[in-house]
């Protein structure tokens, strides 16, 4: 099978991001990276098993890179596709493949994002793009191609130790130190929001949230006016327990909740240490136009962990699409189905709380009989991230050959 043709802009120094050559002030519009092939989620061999330079005869791709959102407000004034690429692609020689395999932002953002490239080069249209993104739900007006750099990084993780030791631990069933674990760094008002429903439970589990979380000044008051404005029921809950003097709250396992983005945790003996994961997904508000899942859904798939996602409608509908279980017979998972945020955010910890009360005895016999589900799930997210770098070039290929 062929590799993906793309286009290179011949310069040592950037050879692959072809639209950030006359950027000022560039670090405000994406993230840097030691290797280009770095913005494509994918490192050293795993690019040049997908991608290849591409030659003059065969059709290709011409990269646009997005890792920040804060792009879509200058793109038009910076990019430049050369004359010979635009003329290439009015032909159907080229398409347009716009890359971001780290965030699923929602299709409304691409369309304008794309818009504004279009009305730079107006013979542009829709079918001239192509996106390699994380959003796993589809456009009525754009191709796609899903790829989750999160999901397919954990090939790169112990996958068959933690099933041999989280195996180990349900079998041997004794009794762990916490009913549940939550964690939080930034202070998101969905994840305030969980974390004062929760904050009676807080000593039967580990629970953190930041009070900045390392972002910029007056992020943890912009949040708060969004909570009371968009979930004005558990902002009362909020007020009344006067949730900020608690914070911020901290897990003692060498992460600090202010300053680490610990994306890859290698603090992993509090996961086997606690029965149930509730997941702090990055969406926790209703999108038609957004399903994604970040590195958070996958820590308790590979430390055998049954989990409730705070996050987006259906996202467990998406887990199951994908292939996953979830563990509709032990834990009620109504929640997914509600579109309204908070009383999707109310089930879902009710949900969590109903099944974290159990007695330890109890919960030692529901994760044994629940085994096979966590077999399943963590041996189904090795197959998938082996199985992403073929799917991903299958897909671009056969995209940009239609």
């Amino acid at each position: 099978m062929h590799k993906v043709p793309l286009y290179v802009s011949g310069k040592d120094n950037n050879k692959y991001t072809n639209i950030y050559d006359n950027f000022k002030n560039v670090e405000r519009f994406f993230f840097s990276q030691p290797d280009h092939e770095g913005y494509f989620g994918l490192f050293g061999k795993p690019f040049f098993r997908i991608f290849t330079d591409r030659t003059i005869e065969e059709k290709y791709y011409f990269p646009i890179i997005i890792s920040i959102s804060g792009i879509s407000e200058v793109i038009d004034q910076h990019i430049v596709i050369p004359k010979k690429v635009y003329k290439d692609i009015l032909r159907k020689k080229c398409k347009i493949l716009v890359v971001c395999p780290y965030e699923g932002w929602a299709w409304t953002y691409w369309q304008d994002l794309a818009d504004k490239v279009k009305r730079k080069y107006k013979k542009l249209g829709n079918n001239d793009f192509v996106f390699l993104n994380g959003n796993l739900s589809k456009s009525s007006k754009f191709k796609s191609v899903y790829f989750n750099f999160f999901e397919r990084n954990c090939l790169y993780e112990d996958l068959s130790g933690f099933n041999y030791t989280g195996t180990d631990k349900i079998i041997q069933q004794q009794t762990k130190k916490y009913k549940f674990i939550y964690l939080n760094r930034r202070p998101h008002y969905f994840r305030i929001a969980a974390v004062s429903l929760l904050l009676n439970d807080r000593d039967k589990g580990l629970m953190s949230l930041g009070l900045n979380g390392n972002m910029h000044d007056g992020y943890y008051e912009y949040q708060e006016s969004k909570f009371k404005k968009l979930l004005p029921t558990i902002y009362k809950t909020y007020e009344h327990i006067n949730l900020r003097k608690f914070l911020p709250l901290v897990v003692h396992d060498g992460i600090n909740a202010e300053k680490d983005n610990p994306v890859i945790d290698r603090s992993i003996s509090k996961f086997y240490d606690s029965y149930l994961h509730i997941v702090a997904e990055t969406y926790q508000d209703y999108s038609d136009q957004r399903a994604f899942f970040s590195e958070k859904i996958f820590k308790p798939i590979m430390f055998m962990q049954p989990f409730v996602v705070i996050g987006e409608t259906f996202a467990l509908q998406n887990l199951k699409n994908l292939g996953y279980k979830t563990f509709d017979k032990f834990i009620d998972e109504s929640y997914d189905s509600i579109v309204n945020d908070e009383e999707r955010m109310y089930a879902c910890i009710k949900s969590a709380k109903d099944f974290f009360d159990k007695s330890s005895d109890e919960l030692n016999n529901i994760l044994v009989e629940m085994l096979p589900i966590l077999t399943h799930n963590i041996c189904h997210l090795q197959y998938r991230a082996q199985l992403y770098d073929i799917t991903i070039k299958t897909e671009l290929l056969e995209l940009l050959n239609e």
